[in-house]
């Protein structure tokens, strides 16, 4: 009996410790359990920012690839396209540029050298710029030298006539006029608002929004007869589809 107590007294000794033990490890549990959840809900967000990121990366790295798929076939249509022709431009432009050339100097030196040759594709280029002239374009060059002529007569008329009423006045008659050189060296400071007036004149001259020689103008001056004693015979044929312009006392005259 006493044997017995004693092992009775042992093993509930025993099972003290073991149950110490299994309430010490089910702490434990419950704490990597809780662990484990607060890692579960952190990685969750990290989780799915690293698939979007992926995923992103991917699109991207497929855009790119059909990119340079596109490129690799224009680069190879264009190196095609001047292998096809006597003169290589493409693949002479490739090659300098590989060289360490750059690329701008290629392009013009292979096209300049390839427009050089007579029977090339590309000598159509080069002389529809510094070739010869065609017919019209020595008519169009000829009508409008003979405008210019016909208009400075008609200002250097204008002039004349306002001269003479200027000379006409007691005070103007001795009064010598500079000459044309000499305004021409006459700088007049313009005042702001004067001078911003003259450049949007001349940026509309140059654009073409206003004509060289409006109908204002016209109006303000007084019409004269031009001088056309001087204009050759293949002037005369130019010169006769100009409207002429007649003194207003001439009218006048006529009419009484």
């Amino acid at each position: 009996i006493l044997e017995l107590e004693s092992e009775i007294a042992r093993l509930s000794s025993e099972n003290v410790h073991v149950k110490a033990a299994n309430n010490a490890l089910k702490f434990d549990t419950e704490l990597l359990e809780e662990q484990l959840g607060f890692l579960e809900n952190a990685e969750r967000p990290l989780s799915s920012d690293v698939r979007l990121i992926t995923k992103e990366a991917l699109n991207m790295l497929k855009n790119e690839a059909i990119k340079c798929a596109e490129m690799e076939k224009l680069v190879k249509s264009l190196i095609d396209l001047g292998l096809q022709t006597e003169e290589p431009v493409f693949p002479r432009v490739y090659k300098a540029v590989m060289a360490g050339e750059a690329h701008d100097e290629a392009i013009v030196e292979a096209i300049r050298d390839a427009a050089s040759k007579p029977g090339s594709a590309w000598s159509s280029i080069i002389p529809a710029v510094i070739g010869p002239r065609t017919n019209d374009q020595y008519i169009s060059a000829l009508n409008m030298t003979l405008e210019c002529r016909r208009e400075n007569r008609e200002l250097q008329a204008v002039k004349k006539f306002w001269k003479g009423v200027a000379k006409e006045d007691e005070a103007n008659a001795d009064l010598i006029t500079p000459s044309a050189s000499t305004l021409s060296a006459v700088q007049v400071a313009l005042s702001e608002e004067r001078q911003h007036a003259v450049d949007n004149l001349l940026t509309k001259l140059r654009d073409g929004t206003i004509p060289l020689r409006s109908q204002v103008v016209r109006q303000a001056t007084v019409p004269s007869e031009p001088d056309l004693s001087n204009i050759t015979t293949n002037e005369s044929s130019v010169a006769a589809s100009l409207p002429s312009l007649q003194p207003e006392s001439s009218t006048s005259s006529d009419s009484s």
